[in-house]
C-alpha cells in the first residue's frame, strides 16, 4: 500500500497486480484521497472506461460536458469550408477534466482504472494515446491489471509506465467461491438477481428503476448481502460489481420469462431518451439577456464597407463579385448535365409560418445549445444488448445506430467503430430481407461518417475506408433509395471526397450533391434542396473555380432571401442565411482577386461578414459568430488594416474564451499569427502561433495543426532580415520541432489553401 500511494503521491503513474491497495485515512478512519474508480462496464457501453471516467470527474465538480454538435448530418463541405472542426476528441476531455482535479487537489488524486487486461480495443488505444504525449495527463493514472501480458497492445501500454507492477491483494477469482446465493432473504436476492442481469457492472440506480423500487431500498439490501457475506465490491458513486462466476450463478437460476421481460425492460429505461421538446421563439435580442454577445465585444467598422440591410439583397453584388473574381482558364469540373439549375428552388408555401417552432433534436442541439445532460440519460448501446438477448434484433440495431451517432458527435471514433462492427455482426445473423438492408445501409452510413471525421486517428480511420462503406451502402440501397438515406449518403460521399481533393474525387462530390438535390426538388423538398448549394460552391472553390462558387451561393442568398421575407422567424431560414452569407465573406480567402480590385472584393466581403453576424446574433449562435470575427479579421489583414484586424480577432478570442471554446481559441491565435506576420511582427507572431498549437494539441485536431502548418511556413519567410534574425530562427526550429511531434501523433492533414 505504501509503495503505491507513495508513487503516486510523487506525480507518477503506477500498474498493479491484483486488486487496489486500501485508501491511506486519517486516525478517525476519513479518507484523505479523491479517488475516481472506474470498472469494466461491458463491450458494449456506449462510452466506455475513458468517457465514464470523464463524466464520474465532472460529478465531482457538479459539472457537465455540453454535447460540442449534435446536427452531425451537417458536417459537409460547406461547414469544412468555413473551418469548423470536429469536437476535441474524448481523451482531450478526459485529460482536461482529470488536470482540473489535479490542480484542486495536488499529490492526493488519482484516476484508478481496473480490470484494464479485459477493457476493449478502444480504451487501450484511447491510453496508448494519452500516455504517448508526456506531461498531457498531470493526474496519476493507476491501471489494474489480473497478470501482466507478455506481448500485444497492451503489454506496449503497461511498458509506458516506468516502475515495476506493485503487487496489489489477490484478485477476484472468476467464480464466486460457492456463495449459496439461495440462503439470502428474498428481497436480498430479487435485488442481486436483478443486477446480475443488468451485467456484472451495474447501478443501483438502473437497479431501482427496473424493480421498482427506490434507490435507498436498493441500497439497504444491498448492505443487507453484504453483511451475510455476498461477494459484492462497492466501486463508490452507486456503481457496484461481481465476479463472473456470480453473475452467471444468479442468471441461471432466474425463470426465462423473467429474463426477457427483464431484459426488454433494460432496453427501454436505457434507450429512454430525454425530453428535448421545447417551443423556441425567436426574437430581436436585448443587451441584457445571456447568451448574446454585449455591445461592447462587437466591433465598429467603417461606413463605407456597411452592408447591405439584412435580408435584402443588391442586384448588383453577383456582378461586382464576378467583376473582382479571377475565372479559371478552364473550368476543372465539368457543370451538372440535369436539366435546370442544380439544387434551385424556392419556398413552396405549404409549411406552416410560426414566430414559434418546433425543431429536431439536432437542429435545437445546434441553434440554441440545449440541456446540459441530454446525452447522460441514456446508454443507447448497453440498451442494445439487452433487446438482443430479448430477442429483438431490429430494435437493437436501432439502438446501436442511435449509440453510433452519440459517440461520433462527441468524437470518440474508436468506440465508434467498436458499436458499429457490433451491429454490423448482428445483422449478418438477421435473414436477408429488405429491411435488412436498409438497416445496414444506414449503420455503414454513420460508420462511414465516423470513418470520414476521425481520418487519421489509425488504420480503420481513413478517407479511402469511408468511401468503401458508403459504396457498399450504395450498393445495398439500389435504384429505390428512400430520400432521407439517399440524400445523407450523398452528403457524406461529397464530404469525404471534398477532403480526398483530387479533381475525379471533387467531380464526384459534385455529381453526387447535384443528383441528391435533384432528388429532392422532385419529391417537393426544395428548402432541403437550396441547402445543398452552399456544398456545392464550397467543392468548385475547392476546385479552383470561384466564379461558378459565387454563383451558387448568390443563388442560395437570393433563395433564403426570398423565404426570409415571408417567414422572417424561421431559425432554419436565418441559420442557412447566415451560412451564406459568412462563404460570401471568406470567399476573397479562397480565391485568386482581380489586380487592382483586392481592396474591393474585401469591402464586399466585409458587408457579408457583417450580414452573417446579424444572423447568428439573433440565434444566439456564439461560436458561429466568434468564427464570424475571425473571418473579419483575416479579411481586414489581407486588406492591411492591422488595427481593425485586431479589434475583429480580439472579439472572437474573447467569445472563445467566454465560451472555454479551445477550437475557438485554436483558430483566433492562428489568425493572430497570420496578421502578426502580415504586420512585420515575427515575434508577436510566434508567440501566437505557439498558442495556437498548443490549443490545437489540446483538442487533439489534426486539422488545427494543418492550419498552423501552413502559418509556419509563412513564418519561416517572414523572419528573414529580420534584426533578431537568429534568435527567431531557433525559435521556430523549435517550434517546427513540437508541431512535427504532434502530426506525428495525431496525423497530417491538408486543408483547403487560402489566398492569404
Amino acid at each position: 500500500m505504501h509503495a503505491l500511494w507513495s508513487r503516486v503521491r510523487e506525480g507518477r503513474h503506477a500498474v498493479v497486480e491484483g486488486s487496489l491497495p486500501a485508501l491511506p485515512t486519517t486516525e478517525e478512519g476519513e479518507p484523505t484521497w479523491v479517488i475516481v474508480r472506474v470498472g469494466r462496464e461491458g463491450p458494449w457501453s456506449t462510452w466506455g472506461a475513458i468517457e465514464g471516467a470523464r463524466r464520474r470527474i465532472e460529478e465531482l465538480f457538479g459539472e457537465q460536458s455540453l454535447p460540442w454538435d449534435q446536427a452531425v448530418d451537417r458536417m459537409g463541405s460547406s461547414n469544412r469550408l468555413l473551418g469548423d472542426l470536429p469536437r476535441p476528441s474524448t481523451e482531450a476531455t478526459l485529460v482536461g477534466a482529470a488536470n482540473r482535479l489535479a490542480d484542486q487537489h495536488p499529490q492526493r488524486s488519482a484516476l484508478v482504472l481496473e480490470q484494464v487486461d479485459e477493457a476493449d480495443e478502444a480504451t487501450v488505444q484511447a491510453l496508448h494515446e494519452i500516455l504517448g504525449r508526456e506531461g498531457w495527463l498531470r493526474l496519476p493514472l493507476v491501471l489494474c491489471i489480473g497478470a501482466a501480458p507478455e506481448q500485444g497492445a497492451l503489454a506496449e501500454l503497461l511498458a509506458r509506465i516506468d516502475g515495476d507492477a506493485i503487487v496489489g491483494e489477490a484478485a477476484s477469482a472468476d467464480d464466486d467461491d460457492g456463495y449459496e446465493w439461495s440462503g439470502l432473504p428474498a428481497e436480498q436476492l430479487m435485488v442481486m438477481r436483478a443486477a446480475a442481469v443488468i451485467g456484472r457492472s451495474f447501478e443501483t440506480e438502473l437497479v431501482s428503476r427496473l424493480l421498482g423500487v427506490s434507490e435507498d431500498a436498493v441500497l439497504m439490501r444491498l448492505q443487507q448481502a453484504v453483511d451475510l457475506g455476498a461477494p459484492v465490491t462497492d466501486q463508490g458513486g452507486g456503481q457496484f460489481v461481481m465476479a463472473d462466476g456470480s453473475q452467471r450463478a444468479l442468471v441461471r437460476r432466474i425463470l426465462p420469462s423473467l429474463v426477457e421481460r427483464w431484459h426488454r425492460r433494460l432496453g427501454a429505461l436505457l434507450a429512454e431518451p430525454p425530453d428535448l421538446s421545447f417551443d423556441i421563439d425567436i426574437d430581436e435580442p436585448r443587451a441584457d439577456e445571456p447568451g448574446f454577445i454585449d455591445d461592447e465585444v462587437v466591433v465598429e467598422v467603417d461606413e463605407e464597407t456597411e452592408a447591405a440591410t439584412p435580408g435584402e439583397s443588391t442586384e448588383d453584388d453577383e456582378a461586382d463579385y464576378t467583376e473582382l473574381l479571377e475565372a479559371p482558364e478552364q473550368a476543372p469540373l465539368r457543370a451538372p448535365s440535369h436539366d435546370g439549375d442544380e439544387g434551385e428552388g424556392g419556398d413552396d408555401g405549404e409549411e406552416e409560418t410560426s414566430s414559434t417552432m418546433r425543431l429536431e433534436p439536432e437542429d435545437a442541439q445546434r441553434l440554441l445549445g440545449a440541456a446540459r445532460a441530454a446525452y447522460q440519460a441514456r446508454d443507447q448501446a448497453r440498451a442494445a444488448h439487452h433487446l438482443e438477448e430479448a430477442g429483438l434484433p431490429e430494435r437493437a440495431v436501432e439502438q446501436y445506430l442511435a449509440a453510433l451517432r452519440t459517440v461520433a458527435a462527441r468524437g470518440d471514433s474508436r468506440r465508434a467503430l467498436v458499436i458499429a462492427e457490433q451491429a454490423l455482426t448482428l445483422l449478418e445473423r438477421q435473414p436477408a430481407s429488405r429491411a435488412r438492408d436498409l438497416l445496414h445501409a444506414r449503420v455503414l452510413a454513420m460508420m462511414a461518417r465516423v470513418q470520414w471525421r476521425g481520418a487519421g486517428g489509425g488504420s480503420s480511420l481513413t478517407l479511402q475506408g469511408a468511401l468503401e462503406s458508403l459504396d457498399v451502402a450504395i450498393e445495398l440501397l439500389g435504384h429505390e433509395a428512400p430520400l432521407e438515406l439517399g440524400t445523407e449518403i450523398a452528403q457524406l460521399v461529397a464530404g469525404v471526397c471534398y477532403d480526398l481533393g483530387d479533381i475525379s474525387s471533387l467531380q464526384r462530390a459534385l455529381d453526387a450533391l447535384t443528383d441528391a438535390a435533384r432528388d429532392l426538388m422532385n419529391a417537393g423538398e426544395s428548402t432541403r434542396a437550396a441547402r445543398l448549394l452552399n456544398d456545392q460552391a464550397a467543392v468548385y472553390l475547392r476546385a479552383g473555380d470561384p466564379v461558378r462558387a459565387n454563383h451558387l451561393l448568390q443563388q442560395s442568398r437570393s433563395i433564403f432571401d426570398d423565404m426570409h421575407r415571408s417567414k422572417p422567424d424561421d431559425p432554419t431560414v436565418i441559420i442557412e442565411r447566415a451560412e451564406t452569407e459568412h462563404l460570401l465573406a471568406r470567399l476573397p480567402l479562397h480565391a485568386r482577386l482581380r489586380s487592382g480590385r483586392e481592396d474591393d472584393a474585401y469591402s464586399l466581403a466585409l458587408g457579408h461578414a457583417r450580414s452573417a453576424a446579424e444572423g447568428y446574433k439573433r440565434l444566439g449562435g456564439r461560436v458561429e459568430l466568434g468564427r464570424v470575427y475571425e473571418s473579419m479579421g483575416r479579411l481586414e489583414t489581407a486588406r492591411g488594416r492591422y488595427e481593425q484586424a485586431a479589434k475583429h480577432i480580439d472579439a472572437a478570442l474573447e467569445i472563445s474564451r467566454q465560451l472555454e471554446d479551445v477550437t475557438g481559441l485554436a483558430r483566433g491565435t492562428a489568425a493572430l499569427a497570420d496578421l502578426y506576420i502580415a504586420d512585420e511582427r515575427p515575434a508577436e507572431a510566434l508567440g501566437a502561433l505557439s498558442e495556437s498549437v498548443a490549443f490545437n494539441v489540446e483538442k487533439g485536431s489534426p486539422l488545427g495543426l494543418a492550419v498552423n502548418r501552413r502559418t509556419m511556413d509563412r513564418l519561416g519567410s517572414a523572419i528573414a532580415g529580420a534584426s533578431t534574425e537568429q534568435e527567431l530562427t531557433k525559435a521556430v526550429e523549435e517550434l517546427d520541432a513540437s508541431l512535427r511531434n504532434a502530426e506525428s501523433m495525431l496525423g497530417r492533414v491538408s486543408v483547403p489553401d487560402e489566398s492569404t
